[in-house]
């Protein structure tokens, strides 16, 4: 039978917080049948109804529960790739949104041995242009890197400059603010 991926995970969920049970009905007299066939000999002998009990025991106790916790594993791990691929889809859409709307966007993010990451995105969240400049230590490049936003400000015609606010955001704050003043 099919379940479908996110249905597996709702199971598990119900499962883990004591509202479900959850069983795999398989059809045990089939098996165990295929199982004696297996295992025991044409001939019927004295050991025949040992054996045959044995493989009913071993199958109970040891070959169902283990098949069970195969199939469930391997449907929670499809679920758990659905899941992946649906947050990856959901995120992309929402961070390829524009950033503000109707505005030309571009972004700064500050960092020093790197150096800083610059982007500038349209009006649409469509990727117009990247580049990196180093305006902190250790290559210390202010002229470099205002020349580049200077160029990009104008080119794209820019409405709103986005700051990181990690390392090196002080400085570069600096550069940008005497930059538009």
């Amino acid at each position: 039978k099919h379940i479908a991926p996110h249905r597996i995970l709702a199971i598990n969920s119900g499962e883990r917080e004591e509202f479900l049970s959850v069983k795999i009905d398989a059809p045990v007299e089939e098996i165990l049948n295929k199982l004696y066939v297996w295992v025991l000999s044409k001939e019927i002998s004295k050991t025949s109804e040992y054996v045959k009990r044995a493989a009913e025991d071993a199958y109970k106790r040891l070959i169902a529960p283990s098949i069970e916790r195969e199939i469930r594993s391997e449907l929670t791990d499809k679920g758990e790739e659905q899941a992946i691929k649906v947050f990856a889809s959901n995120l992309h859409s929402l961070l390829m949104q524009p950033p503000v709307k109707g505005k030309v966007v571009l972004g700064f993010d500050p960092g020093y041995r790197t150096g800083c990451k610059v982007a500038v995105v349209d009006d649409t969240g469509k990727l117009l242009d990247t580049a990196t400049v180093y305006s902190t230590a250790p290559q210390n490049d202010v002229e470099g890197t205002e020349r580049k936003l200077k160029e990009f400000i104008d080119k794209y015609d820019v409405d709103i400059i986005s700051l990181g606010n990690g390392t090196a955001s002080r400085e570069s704050e600096k550069i940008i603010s005497e930059l538009l003043s």
